[in-house]
């Protein structure tokens, strides 16, 4: 237990009750709280309406008797928090959670007590970061990669035409209807929250390894004939997102009602100048610029992983609990509403709610602990966050939520989170510094 008292009366007693947490309790004399307390009381006064008494005209002492429960509690209201934050100021507590605050007693002549549960920051000491080296290099773009790349680009821009063909081929349009069974069994009955994959009537597929409604449909498809039924066996993964299907063995029925042929695009000047370039040839250096710049973005992020990998490995400590909870419960309401847009029940939801709240308390436990290695680095080396940059990221958030940057900031300022969001770009800084100083080292400059 750490003993402070203030120099103008106020008793704080501060307890260590767990890795980052603490139990403040604060005694504040009625001396200390009678200026505010008298404050209080005159307003109760000027508008109080007591009995036999003009609205203003009632004695304080009448007043005090007759709104003691009302006087008591919005003092109670008033007089905690401020005392609260000069105990922590005096006592340079790095609050980062308020986890409770319990009853506070009050009387305006002994006085007021109350106690709060906080998290504060972590201390620890950072390891020796300013040699740290990545592995990660960029890529080279190759002219394979780019052809790949121009046969996307020539596929998401063809059309598809009817065609007088009666056989499918690979890279056609089809039509299919069909039906899946396990067994005896329409899948259907297995599955019935997946009923894309296990029937359906008339729905359009494109003839390519990859681009299955269900697995092995492509290999069955090229070939096929309009208008005859063919079947097809599918295993599908153990690992298949719903746990009805995965690993089994399914047997579908499928018979191609229609066939549309793929019709590339011209490359001629009409069709290229929507993509500012003149020639199949600037195209395709365009499309390379762009892999280019893929490949970096790539390597970035996997330079980054590499240096938060080496941080968390070598920095050891506790973190606050409240903000590892905080965080967990967002990644595992994120992770079941993912789960059930693939296909998970509700009740296998259920089912997994413990594994899935463990996976997430681990992970975000790494998460607060990385920001903390982060922050004590931005902190250590200057790292600072201009206004213009806070503006410029508001904007572009702005821009990707669809409102205007001046609705956006009023939120954020409403709910205090400027300084969050000042202190998540200065960790970013400070992690684009490490990457860059890295890529430095690696290259002996």
């Amino acid at each position: 237990m750490r003993r402070e008292r203030s120099g103008k009366g106020m008793n704080i007693r501060i307890e260590n009750i767990g890795p980052c947490r603490r139990l403040v309790h604060v005694d504040v004399p009625a001396e200390e709280i009678g200026p505010e307390y008298d404050k209080l009381v005159s307003q109760y006064v000027r508008y109080g309406t007591v009995p036999g008494f003009r609205q203003g005209k009632a004695p304080k002492s009448v007043v005090e008797r007759y709104y003691a429960d009302e006087i008591a509690k919005d003092a109670r209201d008033r007089l905690v928090p401020m005392f609260y934050r000069r105990a922590v100021q005096e006592n340079k507590l790095p609050v980062v959670t308020v986890v409770e605050a319990r009853s506070a007693t009050f009387s305006a002549t002994e006085g007021l007590t109350f106690s709060v549960t906080v998290d504060v920051s972590p201390d620890f000491d950072l390891p020796k970061y300013q040699k740290i080296t990545v592995n990660t290099e960029v890529q080279p773009v190759t002219d394979e990669d780019v052809e790949r790349e121009f046969e996307r680009f020539v596929e998401r821009h063809s059309r598809y035409a009817p065609t007088a063909k009666k056989t499918v081929a690979a890279g056609d349009m089809v039509q299919i209807d069909y039906r899946g069974m396990v067994g005896d069994r329409p899948l259907i009955e297995l599955a019935p929250n997946d009923k894309a994959v296990c029937e359906g009537k008339g729905m359009w597929v494109l003839v390519k390894e990859n681009r299955s409604v269900f697995p092995g449909l492509y290999s069955g498809l090229a070939g096929a004939e309009i208008g005859r039924e063919f079947t097809v066996k599918a295993k599908f993964p153990d690992d298949y997102h719903s746990r009805d299907l995965a690993g089994k063995e399914a047997v579908y029925t499928v018979t191609v009602r229609a066939i549309r042929e793929k019709i590339p695009p011209a490359m001629d000047g009409k069709f290229l100048e929507q993509f500012h370039v003149a020639s199949e040839a600037e195209l395709k250096a365009q499309i390379r610029k762009e892999l280019e710049a893929n490949a970096e973005r790539q390597a970035r992020i996997k330079q980054e992983q590499e240096i938060e990998n080496w941080l968390l490995k070598e920095t050891h400590f506790d973190v606050p609990e409240s903000l590892v909870q905080r965080r967990a419960e967002s990644r595992v309401r994120e992770t079941i509403r993912l789960l059930m847009q693939r296909g998970m029940t509700e009740q296998d939801v259920v089912k997994n709610k413990d594994a899935i709240m463990s996976s997430a308390l681990e992970s975000s436990r790494d998460s607060v602990r990385l920001e903390c290695i982060l922050g004590r680095i931005a902190a250590q080396e200057d790292v600072k966050v201009s206004d213009e940059e806070i503006d410029e990221t508001v904007r572009q958030m702005a821009q990707a939520e669809g409102i205007s940057p001046e609705d956006l900031r009023m939120r954020l300022e409403k709910e205090d989170l400027i300084e969050e969001l000042r202190l998540a770009l200065g960790r970013q800084k400070a992690l684009d510094m490490l990457v860059e100083r890295a890529k430095k080292d690696r290259k002996g400059e």
